[in-house]
Formats: structure tokens, sequence, C-alpha cells
């Protein structure tokens, strides 16, 4: 049966923030409608760190998502580790965004929220004692609209909201070693690198078969990050032999 265009909230992003809010909603009984431009599951560059604090707060089980829980972190400085802790509890859960989305998903649609998947925002507009939100595919009625759709947010620009953003710069990249020996070597451990790329860092977090390594930048324009990249890789990774 085809959900009604009428909504108490529509939801623009079908991200972690847009999914749990959906959920959220749908467990208090509010007509809920989430809309993304994309088809899920997506792959999406990420780290995929969840701490501590991201996934008490998630009151559903992560355990299918979950590529590793890091206990150690490791903080170095110009490639010398200057800081390392180990704690009994894990600190951070790894995931990868693909399946870590669509889990989210998942569950709001299964607490009652209604989800169409590759249709776009184009507009808002006043409509009775609410809004018209306007698709590449259809139209809705709701109350409320929320922007969950990222920095460069449509809806944002839609409303005509004044965004504050600074610009950050980063690469990412699924690093696969040769033998599951080498991918232990870094299991249950996040490295963080000061030092590796001006006004950033760099960054190795373990996931299931492999490891997601970048680096990120805060500097005033776009630097050559496949440089700092591959010289990071290099430096953190030798002697291990990658595919």
């Amino acid at each position: 049966m085809q959900p009604s265009n009428q909504y108490d909230v529509v939801i623009v992003g079908a991200g972690p923030a847009g999914s749990h809010l959906g959920y959220l909603l749908a467990c208090r009984s509010v007509k809920v409608l989430i809309i993304d431009k994309k088809e899920l599951p997506r792959y999406k560059p990420c780290g995929g760190g969840l701490t501590r604090r991201a996934m008490q707060l998630l009151a559903f089980d992560l355990t299918p998502v979950i590529e590793d829980y890091a206990r150690t972190a490791v903080v170095s400085v110009d490639n010398t580790p200057v800081y390392q802790r180990s704690f009994s509890e894990p600190i951070i859960g790894m995931v990868m965004r693909d399946r870590f989305d669509s889990l989210l998903l998942d569950r709001a649609t299964q607490a009652g929220s209604h989800c169409i998947t590759g249709t776009r925002f184009t507009g808002v507009t006043p409509h009775a004692d609410g809004l018209r939100i306007i698709t590449s595919n259809d139209r809705f009625e709701t109350r409320l609209v929320v922007g969950a759709d990222g920095v460069n947010s449509a809806v944002a620009r839609a409303l005509r909201l004044s965004v504050k953003s600074r610009c950050f710069y980063a690469i990412e990249g699924e690093v696969y070693c040769r033998s599951a020996d080498d991918l232990a070597a870094f299991k249950e451990t996040v490295h963080f690198d000061f030092g590796v790329i001006p006004r950033g860092y760099g960054w190795v977090f373990p996931k299931k078969d492999h490891l997601s390594i970048g680096v990120l930048t805060c500097g005033t324009g776009p630097r050559p990050l496949k440089k700092y990249f591959n010289n990071y890789l290099t430096k953190k990774t030798w002697p291990l032999i990658l595919r």
C-alpha cells in the first residue's frame, strides 16, 4: 500500500542523523517520511568510528555491523608515539558506512517511518498550515521539514538559511594487507598521527578484513592530499606489503 502524501515530519537525508531521528520519532507515533537522493545501501568513504557514547545512545544491537572494537588508542607526533592507553571496554566501534547506514534506516522503517530513496529534494513552499515538500518524483505535505542532508544541505539553501562552515580536506583509502598476521598488528587499536600533513592529522582504523587509513587538513585551501596520503601510508604500513 502506498503511503499517504501527508506527514507530520519529512526528513531529507537517510544518513545516521536522519535515520536515527526517524526511528526516535516513529517510536513516539509520529508519522515520518525519510527521503534520500541515493539508493541504499551505498558506499561512503568514512573512518567509520563510533565513540562509546554514540554506541550507548543507540538503543539497539549494533553487533551485526561492528567490524572491530578498539580498546587501545595511540597518538603519534612526527611518526613517534607520544601517548598510548588501553581500556577494558571498547572506546570505538568500527563500522562500514554502507552497512551501518542501512541498519539505522531498517530500524527506522521497522519502527514505522516511511522511506523513499532515489528521490531528490528540490524545494519547499508554504502550504495551508504547513509546508509542501517538492521532490524529483512527487510532492508531500508536512508540518515540519528536517534537513539531515549534510554540510551542503539543499534544505538549508531552499530555506535561505545562513550556514557558516569551515572547509576540511581529506582523503581516505581502504587498505588490504597481505596476510591476516599483518592486519592483526593493527587490530583493536586506533592510531591518530600528527605532523603527517600541515594543520591536520592522519588516522588508521581497523576493520574486519582491512584498514581504513586517511589524512585530513583544515588548511586554507586544497593541498596535494595524495602526496601526503601516500607518504603516510608508506610510513605507517611499512614493512607490510600491500595487495
